[in-house]
């Protein structure tokens, strides 16, 4: 919930933003928030399967730690929003890259739980057939 808060604020202030390149660059952040937003709804559906989402793996911890390292930069010293920008402000061109590699990471993160998650609602298939087969 956190990162979708803080993927949303910053949306909302780039939005405000005179700079195109800030302008065009929001829409960045809606990698951020489609991925948490995918993550819960997917969770909430295995959880009413009854099955157990995974456990966060190492892709999905880096990227979490990269996430908050890069917002509290663009937060701190971002072109604009930055609540440090009066001492430095972070070039834009560098904020670009810096949240464009979190997202990578992001998506890099999100890959990695597909297969365990569609290898569980597979095995769960395959034990209700067995189990009506036996039925039967």
């Amino acid at each position: 919930m956190t990162q979708i808060t803080i993927a949303v604020v910053i949306f909302l202030e780039f939005q405000k933003s005179t700079d195109p390149t800030i302008q065009w660059f929001k829409w960045v952040f809606l990698v951020f928030l489609l991925k948490e937003l995918l993550m819960v709804i997917v969770g909430a559906i295995m959880l009413a399967c009854g099955l157990r989402p995974g456990a966060a793996e190492i892709y999905g911890k880096v990227a979490t730690f990269v996430f908050y390292a890069v917002m509290v930069l663009v937060i701190a010293f971002g072109p604009e929003i930055g609540a440090l920008r009066a001492w430095f402000t972070l070039p834009t061109p560098a904020m670009v890259v810096l949240v464009i590699v979190s997202a990578v990471l992001t998506v890099v993160a999100l890959l990695s739980y597909a297969p365990a998650t569609f290898r569980q609602f597979k095995e769960r298939k395959e034990l209700k057939t067995q189990k009506k087969d036996t039925e039967e």
